[in-house]
């Protein structure tokens, strides 16, 4: 792990420990599993203005995230590459780039993300994020705001938030010491606010959908085959157990865990 830059308002990692991935919210209380079979160099590059916090994150490998946003905030993660497509368990929905994950307070994040992924989160405090909302954009509904939702950004919106995000990221990256400096010149503030906020309302006319009662019957599966495996993982387990405890064939427990995680069980519970 190298720190690049690390002055008041700026800080920037490139890691390899998987674990440091749990960080990649501030103020979240993550757990974070790689999936792939090797550790692949990662990115995380936090910004921190006066009332809001800017996640940069370029992720080397496929991973899972599982735990709760932050308390006290709102946290609005938008989703910048995903080759392949990502899968939001809490919003029981597939997602690739474009896609943006919206979560209330001490909401729950269970998202696996594919190799090469990056998103950029923003977590406004409550406070400043209902001021601004009524600033802005007071017509966002009232069940977007209280339980969180999975959307795809409008193209307009998407064009603008990038280029925001990649202007950012460059002035980090390439610019090292004076970064600092050069974005507090920005006021970014005032511009990442509104960007996330106009992202979030031409979402919510593209909010995912609930997948059919069948994939909805798989995701619930999984999410108790992981509960059980953490409950038992100092324990022998054996693909029966999971069998039993699933009420599905051997090849239905292969299935589920290599569709949904692209690993088998015996696999998925090593890593």
């Amino acid at each position: 792990m190298q720190m690049l830059t690390s002055r008041f308002s700026v800080t920037s990692l490139r890691l390899l420990d998987p674990e440091m991935l749990t960080k990649a919210i501030r103020g979240a209380d993550l757990e974070a599993f790689q999936l792939s079979g090797h550790p692949v160099p990662s990115e995380l590059t936090r910004i921190r203005c006066p009332r809001i916090c800017l996640d940069l994150a370029s992720v080397g490998p496929a991973m899972l995230y599982t735990g709760a946003m932050p308390r006290d905030c709102y946290t609005l993660s938008f989703v910048i590459a995903c080759p392949g497509g990502g899968r939001s368990f809490n919003f029981a929905t597939d997602f690739t780039d474009g896609y943006m994950g919206f979560f209330p307070p001490g909401a729950t994040l269970d998202a696996s993300s594919p190799a090469g992924s990056a998103d950029a989160i923003l977590t406004v405090p409550e406070a400043v994020f209902h001021a601004a909302l009524t600033t802005y954009y007071p017509e966002i509904p009232d069940r977007v705001l209280a339980r969180g939702a999975g959307m795809r950004v409008g193209p307009g919106e998407q064009v603008y938030l990038r280029s925001l995000l990649a202007g950012i990221h460059n002035a980090v990256w390439n610019h090292g010491e004076q970064a600092s400096s050069d974005l507090s010149c920005c006021k970014l503030e005032r511009t990442l606010l509104p960007a996330f906020l106009a992202a979030l309302r031409s979402g919510c006319s593209a909010i995912t959908p609930p997948p059919n009662e069948r994939v909805a019957r798989r995701y619930r599966r999984l999410r108790q085959a992981r509960d059980y495996l953490a409950a038992h993982q100092h324990e022998p387990i054996h693909v029966d157990d999971l069998c039993s405890d699933l009420d599905l064939s051997e090849r239905g427990v292969e299935n589920l865990f290599r569709d949904f995680t692209g690993l088998g069980p015996a696999a998925f519970l090593r890593r």
